[in-house]
């Protein structure tokens, strides 16, 4: 592990410490690792940046906390709050305005098209046989990767484009080929793991359908859309709370993650309030129907006996 210097050991206790640079990186000292959703890896948790200067500090890119490295040791005065409030909103800002560039420069390379443009019969099967039939592979824009390329390992991959209203937000490789079998899903490093709508064009509204990644969501739009007005696919089991404004919209919520991740559904109804229903099913959505033959009226059976969760 990386040795933090002295005016920063403060947080010398975190996780996953690593230098770059002129900076230090670790997991968040408030919001942890969190399934490390932020940049959707699952090696080393980076979100929280400590800068070692005039003014020590550390600040966390995916949940927004700031402070000063000496403010765990001693109460802050009004004015040294205001100045952490002030380089905390410029931190923020300047982040804001990174992702907005990268995602633009995204969108006019269209980069995920070259992708989509690789698939023939061979490499669709891959996604029929994942419950993806061609025509929605084409509406989706899915694609193939003959070789994803990582530091140590190069992979096959299957690739699919997160839109938000029909802008491409971030695209995630699902490894064919993975060295660690439960680490096959990659978003492109320096964006946000966003959440995945089935809905290119809009945002969801209504009755939502909550479920673990974008492969098992598109499967419950195709089988359940006429049931629910809105599918949404969570990065990972875990739930931030800067998804929350995303359901706005939503009147309903219904949170069916898979079966190994009832404590975290429950977390998820807890972050999401009253309106959200825990559903319990006894394998993997996307399997029952692949898999075993379910229709979309056996889950819905299943859904119409979700239950209200006790507030955290």
């Amino acid at each position: 592990m990386t040795t933090l210097p002295a005016s920063l050991s403060t947080w010398s206790h975190l996780r996953y410490i690593r230098k770059h640079g002129e900076c230090w990186s670790s997991e968040c000292p408030k919001c942890g690792d969190s399934g490390h959703a932020w940049q959707g890896r699952n090696d080393y948790p980076d979100r929280f940046t400590m800068w070692d200067d005039k003014s020590p500090r550390g600040w966390c890119r995916g949940c927004n906390y700031f402070a000063f490295a000496e403010s765990d040791r001693r109460r802050l005065s009004p004015s040294e709050i205001e100045r952490a409030e002030r380089e905390r909103s410029r931190l923020m800002l300047a982040e804001r305005e990174r992702q907005r560039t990268k995602i633009e420069r995204l969108n006019d390379s269209h980069y995920w098209k070259g992708y989509h443009d690789a698939l023939d019969d061979t490499r669709r099967k891959l996604w029929r046989e994942a419950g993806i039939p061609d025509s929605q592979q084409d509406w989706w824009e899915l694609g193939f990767n003959p070789e994803y390329r990582a530091k140590d390992f190069t992979s096959p991959a299957l690739t699919i484009p997160f839109f938000h209203e029909n802008k491409c937000v971030n695209m995630q490789s699902r490894l064919l080929n993975p060295p660690n079998p439960k680490d096959k899903y990659r978003f492109m490093y320096g964006l946000p793991a966003p959440l995945y709508f089935p809905d290119k064009d809009a945002l969801p509204s209504g009755s939502c359908l909550i479920v673990e990644g974008a492969k098992k969501a598109m499967v419950m739009y195709l089988h359940l859309g006429h049931m629910v007005d809105s599918v949404v696919g969570l990065p990972s089991k875990h739930f931030n709370e800067r998804f929350l404004i995303k359901l706005s919209e939503c009147d309903g919520v219904y949170v069916m993650l898979d079966p190994d991740a009832e404590e975290q559904a429950i977390k998820v109804c807890q972050l999401i309030g009253g309106r959200a229903r825990l559903v319990t099913i006894p394998t993997k959505p996307d399997d029952f129907i692949v898999q075993y033959g379910a229709s979309g009226a056996d889950l819905w059976n299943y859904i119409k006996c979700a239950r209200s969760v006790p507030s955290g």
